[in-house]
């Protein structure tokens, strides 16, 4: 029995996508094809491999017999080559394949609506677990390097994170815990990173792997990526739900075969969110810029569950949290994650307040309170150094964070002095004794604009610290 190749069925949505198509020649792959393939030297595997839409795991990578199913050949899919896909898989049994050929075929002919339903998506088709020839394709990343794609997830996110909540126990050998921001983290020097993810998962060398996700999101485009790592994984990807998969870490979680859920856990969807500056016209532009990956956002969740785009599209613009049965409900889950098998780590909780209050003083002053993030970065160093709570820089935030305006209620004083008392706690700007990590950047990145009076306030705390 074979399993679906992913990366053969990427090739081929790119192949589509490119008007690549041979419609009408009749379809063969002879051992010429085969070769010529491989290359000169005969070991371009990949490329071999890539052609093809099934692979045999129970034989070698670099062998002929591992890979199953060509459909492509002189840079051209062929519709007759994916119609005796479907044939040769339904008379060996191979549903995965079978159901990946019948969606490129819709693709094809430009009928998505019965590809969504041939490939058995969501929770009333085909028992409610996606398999892995039914994962939606990756989504293109073309970040912009004049916006700010690390802009923070949203305060609520924070005010229900418990990062003490983890896994028992795991049901596989390869685990892949994401209890952190997703992205670079400034406050801390952590956060789950594409580069993390990939060095890992080619540790696995295509076995079965384990999700393990806890976090409020974080970077945009830094989610995407590690949703298409996980997507083109060869192995089986299990995704548990510990507690909260918000924002950019519900489109991770989106790329398991099987999502698994907790009891009071949660996921969060809502569109993308950037920070621009700029006047009308700049503002229309990023606007344009944003729309295609709200669309692919949406579409990747029209995908997993059984939701209309339209109702997917207004639970994004209302920012919605989705709780653990209406997730196995509507499809973004398949099944209730036993208890047994979450744990409280109340020492990880205890020591990551400080923190969390630093995220969330953040996200309120960026996303309530207009605030650049460069200088509400600023301003929480400060506040975090001050030696009582009337100083002028905890002051300045309390006044920005409980005004009431028309678009938000302002943060009650006494959710605000827990915060503050929080931030107090410990050390949240662990960063900065990085003099060369920059805020809003990811690993690697140079310093932007705008960022001078933040050095300067991180030199002050460290003052503080000593003192």
């Amino acid at each position: 029995m074979a399993d679906l190749n992913r990366a053969g069925r990427a090739f081929a949505r790119d192949l589509i996508a490119g008007d690549n198509i041979d419609r009408d020649s009749a379809w063969s792959f002879t051992a010429d094809d085969g070769n010529t393939l491989l290359g000169d030297a005969g070991s371009d595997w990949a490329n071999y491999g890539k052609h093809h839409l099934g692979i045999d795991t129970t034989e070698n990578f670099d062998t002929k017999d591992h890979w199953k199913y060509p459909f492509a050949k002189d840079g051209k899919i062929y519709r007759s080559a994916l119609v005796a896909i479907r044939q040769r898989s339904s008379s060996q049994k191979d549903k995965v394949v079978y159901d990946a050929a019948g969606a490129l075929l819709d693709e094809i002919d430009g009928d998505t609506d019965s590809s969504q339903a041939d490939a058995g998506k969501g929770p009333n088709a085909g028992g409610g677990v996606i398999t892995v020839a039914n994962r939606p394709p990756r989504i293109e990343v073309q970040p912009r390097s004049d916006l700010a794609s690390s802009a923070p997830a949203s305060p609520d996110c924070f005010s229900r994170w418990n990062p003490g909540i983890r896994a028992a126990t795991a049901d596989e050998p390869n685990v892949i815990e994401m209890f952190d921001v997703i992205g670079y983290d400034f406050w801390s020097g952590g956060g789950i990173t594409a580069d993390s993810v990939s060095s890992q998962l080619k540790s696995f060398s295509g076995q079965p792997v384990e999700v393990q996700i806890n976090s409020p999101g974080g970077d945009m485009f830094e989610g995407i990526a590690i949703y298409n790592l996980l997507n083109q994984y060869p192995g089986k990807v299990t995704v548990k739900v510990m507690a909260l998969a918000a924002s950019a870490a519900s489109v991770i979680a989106m790329a398991g075969d099987d999502v698994q859920i907790g009891q009071g856990a949660f996921i969060m969807i809502h569109n993308c969110w950037v920070m621009a500056i700029g006047n009308r016209n700049d503002m229309r532009e990023v606007a344009d810029y944003l729309e295609p990956f709200d669309q692919a956002l949406r579409d990747i969740y029209v995908a997993r569950t059984s939701m209309k785009a339209n109702d997917v599209a207004t639970y994004m613009d209302d920012e919605t949290f989705i709780g653990a049965q209406q997730a196995i409900d509507e499809g973004f889950a398949d099944t209730l994650l036993s208890q047994e098998k979450i744990k409280e780590d109340k020492k990880a909780a205890a020591t990551s307040k400080s923190k969390i209050a630093a995220l969330h003083i953040e996200a309120a002053l960026v996303r309530r309170g207009h605030v650049p993030a460069a200088q509400a970065r600023s301003m929480i160093v400060n506040a975090a150094g001050a030696g009582a709570d009337g100083t002028p820089a905890v002051r300045e935030i309390e006044k920005i964070l409980t005004r009431n305006d028309g678009e938000h209620e302002g943060m009650s004083r006494g959710t605000f002095r827990a915060l503050i008392r929080d931030l107090k706690s410990g050390t949240p700007a662990a960063a900065a004794n990085q003099s060369d990590v920059m805020p809003g950047a990811d690993v690697g990145s140079k310093p932007g604009a705008g960022q001078a009076e933040l050095l300067t306030a991180i030199a002050a705390f460290k003052q503080v610290a000593k003192s």
